[in-house]
């Protein structure tokens, strides 16, 4: 059964980031983005990250009741800075590839799902979540067509999860690591 999605209040958002440290801990696609092989590590810096950027007041945070499934949207406006990477100093060879990310991306402005992530993968969680939050941007959408979305992704398994929702290619990189931006229209 589909669990409801709500908007996150402030003090749910210790909920959000032990889902989105949880998540990308198991996924070995940011393993070149996190500093060090130690796990302990890598947990601290992207606790650190979530932490700073759930606490954006530009940014919604979008959970499921049980918090299995933690959303992760922001407007990108044309005043924008992209961060470099998402730890404080990163290695050189990775600020390039964020850099080369940012810079083959769509331009601003535009709605981008920043993060998408569950405690459980491959339970219908993340489906749901994407079924529900586009269903809703579409119904707020002045010009009565589906709301247009971009994303990026390091990981190529989600391009096909992506593709499922109306997502297709935008650009992509290949560097040490490869990345898609993927558009909805």
């Amino acid at each position: 059964m589909s669990q409801p999605i709500h908007t996150l209040s402030t003090s749910e958002h210790p909920a959000a980031i032990e889902t989105l440290v949880s998540a990308f801990l198991r996924d070995g696609s940011i393993v070149p983005f996190v500093h060090g092989p130690d796990p302990k590590v890598q947990q601290e810096r992207l606790l650190t990250r979530f932490s700073t950027l759930v606490a954006d007041p530009t940014v919604e945070v979008v959970a499921s009741e049980d918090y299995n499934c933690v959303s992760v949207w922001e407007r990108k406006t044309v005043e924008d800075k992209e961060a470099a990477a998402p730890t404080q100093q990163p290695r050189q060879e990775v600020a390039d590839f964020f850099k080369k990310v940012y810079d083959i991306g769509p331009p601003k402005p535009y709605l981008y799902l920043a993060f998408l992530a569950t405690k459980v993968a491959g339970k219908g969680a993340g489906s749901n979540m994407l079924r529900q939050k586009l269903a809703l941007l579409d119904v707020e959408e002045p010009t009565g067509k589906k709301a247009q979305v971009y994303l990026w992704t390091a990981n190529p398994a989600n391009v096909e999860f992506y593709k499922k929702f109306g997502f297709v290619v935008y650009s992509e990189v290949h560097l040490q690591a490869s990345a898609w931006w993927m558009v909805r229209e």
